[in-house]
């Protein structure tokens, strides 16, 4: 798990994405980053679970070919980064959906943590950057103003998804994180790694996913709505891996 000031100054850029996804050995050998512009951005790729240690995962082969920077691969990444980076977490945690913070605010909060003002201006710019990336401009995670280079306010902004396979995947992400197989709409509605939390979804934009990947996908998961009874059950025999294999067809 990182820390809060995960990426230091140093935020992930859409061009070493880009670069990772389309030759992910020859980019881990020869960067092109200065050390801590990698060690940074090493701690995105394992946070977005596309490295392993040193080592590159399948999950990072499976984008290539799905192709990264189509709103279901950035969704996929944004779960991983939510379950497994403290300062993605964080913002999910802490901003208000669809709320403008002005600077001020945010480096309130931030120092409300502990973190020190230098550190808290560090993360501010961080978000503020990863909002100029695909995760902002195609995925819509988040968005941020300036004036000039100045900062000036950050928003998270309810995510374009509409692929059904990232809100299984996401179920199963945080039913691993949990313990727990079984949920109802309104327990999904309040937990961090939720699909409702994570990208923004109202009761009832979950429930017609749900019923959807119901239908379509009953070997894992099972969803009843009715007045008297609010179930979902995840199959006890598949995991986020298997939902993964969805993406290769």
């Amino acid at each position: 798990m990182s820390s809060l000031n995960a990426f230091d100054s140093c935020p992930p850029k859409q061009d070493w994405l880009r670069r990772f996804i389309d030759e992910p050995r020859e980019f881990l050998t020869h960067p092109g980053l200065d050390s801590r512009q990698f060690y940074s951005f090493c701690i995105f790729l394992r946070g977005a679970q596309l490295l392993e240690k040193k080592s590159v995962t399948s999950f990072a082969y499976l984008l290539k070919n799905f192709g990264w920077d189509r709103e279901s691969a950035l969704a996929l990444m944004l779960v991983n980064l939510v379950a497994s980076n403290v300062q993605i977490r964080w913002f999910v945690e802490n901003f208000p959906l669809e709320e403008t913070l002005t600077r001020s605010e945010v480096e309130m909060k931030l120092l409300l943590t502990g973190l020190s003002k230098s550190s808290a201006k560090k993360v501010m710019g961080s978000f503020g950057k990863l909002s100029g990336t695909a995760f902002g401009t195609i995925l819509k995670f988040g968005k941020a103003t300036y004036i000039g280079n100045q900062l000036i306010t950050l928003t998270r902004t309810k995510t374009k998804i509409t692929d059904g396979r990232v809100i299984l995947y996401s179920l199963y992400k945080m039913a691993e994180r949990c313990g727990e197989r079984q949920f109802t709409l309104t327990s999904l509605l309040e937990i961090t790694e939720s699909p409702a939390k994570i990208f923004g979804l109202t009761s009832d934009e979950l429930e017609q996913f749900l019923n959807g990947l119901s239908a379509n996908f009953p070997e894992f998961l099972d969803a009843t709505f009715t007045h008297d009874l609010e179930k979902i059950s995840l199959a006890p025999d598949k995991n986020s891996k298997d939902v993964l294999k969805l993406f290769e067809d």
